[in-house]
């Protein structure tokens, strides 16, 4: 039997990254048991590295491209968005460098230290988790689904517990320090798609208040 190295480098796997479904795949005719073993001397020999449970990655000489954090963040957990200062970054609106990937997904929080950075999840309650949610090809063939410049903020006002008649445009011009022009030019085309799915009132308020204060400028 080949060794789980060799399969994968055979899957070409670009940036090394695979799952357990990925490993069923690649030996479909062994046991579990059998694709255990084949994947505890894998991890013996640092040819893999466990990322998180279930979620596994060729180590450097075994892969030609190192992976993209938003897909390692989705890997990790599915259920969840790309969002908060992660987003904004992404979309070139904030200046500083993001450290981690901030994601949001309406299960439970949890925050991941892995051998491929911090993922942190955020729960943020919706009634329709990807609203104001896009796909991004953030490497080739890699399509994450990243929120909108708009759904981040939305993200962030409910965490952070901001309200418009406490805080203002505030929050976003000195807090998260995003540009004057940039907030002009803010896209609210999925401002109803997300006003619609959110599930707090003061949100909803912000967004429209923010909506209003940018058409009179």
């Amino acid at each position: 039997m080949q060794s789980l190295t060799e399969k994968m480098l055979r899957m070409n796997l670009r940036d090394g990254l695979f799952d357990r479904t990925v490993l069923t795949h690649a030996f479909p005719t062994s046991s579990s048991g059998a694709r255990q073993l084949l994947l505890n001397r894998a991890l013996k020999r640092n040819e893999v590295a466990r990322v998180a449970a279930g979620v596994y990655c060729l180590e450097p000489p075994f892969r030609s491209e190192p992976p993209h954090p938003f897909v390692v963040a989705l890997m990790i957990h599915p259920l969840c968005h790309v969002s908060l200062e992660s987003a904004l970054a992404w979309h070139r609106l904030i200046p500083e460098a993001v450290y981690q990937v901030s994601c949001v997904t309406v299960r439970r929080s949890v925050r991941l230290t892995t051998p491929l950075g911090v993922f942190d999840y955020r729960c943020v309650p919706a009634r329709s988790p990807f609203a104001g949610v896009e796909a991004a090809e953030v490497a080739k063939n890699r399509f994450i689904p990243v929120a909108t410049p708009l759904r981040a903020l939305a993200d962030l006002v409910y965490l952070r517990n901001v309200s418009w008649d406490k805080d203002g445009a505030g929050f976003l011009l000195q807090s998260l320090r995003l540009e004057p022009d940039d907030l002009a030019r803010m896209d609210f085309s999925p401002l109803d798609e997300i006003t619609a799915s959110l599930k707090s009132k003061r949100v909803v308020s912000y967004l429209q208040c923010l909506k209003k204060e940018v058409a009179a400028c």
